[in-house]
């Protein structure tokens, strides 16, 4: 099964301040006040998830002293594209040293973050207020997503009780339990399929949120109906940004393209228009994510010739953003190795099969893994139609002395050709000496 990377950043307002309240609840305001000089392209980024994640990642870190008052602590830090906080201080001390450093270490122990939404600034300022009441002290502070799940359904209050739904269901997906991550996020979705309090861009996450799930293990006929509605009603809202409608059409065109009576031709049209909005708004880690799909679409047509210098240029661009994601290269060098191998180029396709079971094996995959035992057939099957050693150094070491030798020999043609032209001029001046003699003779006679 060919492979897309799942890039679920969504980057639809450059936020150069952002304010997260951390209270008992750790409810998330992000408010920002733009520069006048920021370009319109990073305006279009929506720091909403990247924060929401963000805010998790210190929240898990945050261990506040023991005690009962209240405390209010505001810490502010630099944050680069590669997601490295620096300048980690507080701006609003509570009065409680171990409170402002609880605060301080918690961003410092949270890092390193994912890196910055595509079309962010290279450096964002963010601000971090920490409301809290430390109740019995430490751990005991921050309550457990479930309990509040419970409480907020004993209060009766719809609103508090999808949020809360929706809180377990993202805190169970960094723990990697997705089964209890869909049966949360589904009954979030039909609450606000019945009475939406929230709004319908609200409901387009939780149903890209639970489409992830599914895609990530290959069930495109559950994820298909998830990603289609958020499509519909990203279509439907004038105000939906590109940055919203270009993962959004993406996530459907993938779809479409593996579902087993899939539309190829819907699906690249879908990528088109993703691209479109994917250059609209800069961002480019999806572009190359639809460019990679567009390929796809020619794969499955047949077409390898078109398909070949996009996914190039796809392991290229990866290679530099992601050189560590072994995966991911490793899928995208069986891409190329693939394409070449149909177009019979088998000496070129071989290198990038050796690649993409390097890269795969070095990821921890096995045998299990289709891409990774393709690859390493593909390597036997091709070393012995090549004659080269199923040996990457010995095959290297070989390919190195056929240059060598054939260096050394680079001579030859040019001194073969010289002393033949050497013999011919010999040969002709001969010819021409015993042509005056025999004239000589004729005139003595």
């Amino acid at each position: 099964m060919r492979r897309r990377t799942v890039d679920r950043i969504l980057n639809p307002c450059v936020l150069l301040a952002l304010t997260c309240g951390l209270s008992v609840g750790l409810s998330t305001i992000p408010q920002a006040q733009a520069d006048n000089k920021t370009s319109s392209a990073q305006k279009d980024v929506d720091f909403g998830p990247y924060m929401a994640k963000l805010q998790r990642q210190i929240k898990r870190s945050w261990f506040p002293p023991r005690g009962s008052e209240s405390k209010r602590v505001i810490v502010v830090f630099k944050l680069n594209s590669e997601g490295i906080p620096s300048d980690v201080h507080t701006t609003q001390a509570s009065g409680d040293s171990k409170a402002d450093e609880a605060a301080i270490d918690a961003v410092k122990k949270a890092a390193p973050f994912d890196k910055l939404p595509a079309g962010s600034p290279a450096v964002v300022d963010i601000q971090f207020t920490y409301d809290y009441n430390v109740f019995a002290g430490g751990k005991k502070a921050k309550t457990d997503p479930l309990e509040k799940l419970k409480q907020a359904e004993a209060a009766g209050k719809p609103q508090q009780i999808i949020e809360n739904l929706v809180a377990l269901a993202d805190d169970e997906v960094e723990k990697d339990k997705n089964d209890e991550a869909k049966t949360h996020y589904k009954r979030a979705i039909e609450m606000l399929h019945k009475n939406n309090p929230l709004s319908e861009d609200y409901l387009a996450k939780q149903l890209t949120a639970l489409g992830d799930l599914y895609y990530d293990i290959d069930d495109y006929e559950s994820c298909q109906p998830l990603y289609e509605e958020c499509l519909e009603i990203r279509l439907k809202n004038p105000s939906s940004t590109s940055e919203q409608l270009g993962p959004a059409r993406r996530d459907m065109a993938y779809t479409l393209l593996y579902l087993e009576d899939g539309d190829v031709e819907k699906a690249r049209a879908l990528f088109g228009e993703a691209l479109a909005d994917a250059q609209k708004s800069g961002n480019h880690d999806l572009a190359i994510d639809v460019q990679q799909g567009i390929a796809h679409c020619h794969w499955k047509n047949g077409e390898y010739a078109k398909a070949l210098p996009l996914y190039k240029m796809v392991l290229n661009q990866k290679k530099n953003s992601q050189p560590d994601d072994y995966v991911d290269l490793g899928y995208r060098s069986k891409d190329v190795a693939d394409c070449l191998y149909e177009l019979k180029n088998y000496r070129e396709s071989l290198p990038y099969f050796r690649d993409a079971q390097t890269l795969l094996e070095k990821a921890g995959k096995n045998d299990d893994d289709d891409e990774l035992a393709d690859a390493r057939e593909k390597v036997i099957e091709l070393c012995a139609r090549l004659g080269i050693p199923n040996n990457p150094q010995i095959a290297q070491i070989d390919e190195q002395k056929k240059k060598e030798t054939d260096k050394a020999y680079s001579w030859l043609p040019y001194a073969l050709g010289g002393s033949l032209l050497a013999l011919l001029v010999i040969a002709i001046s001969n010819r021409k000496n015993n042509t005056v003699d025999i004239a000589g003779r004729d005139r003595k006679r």
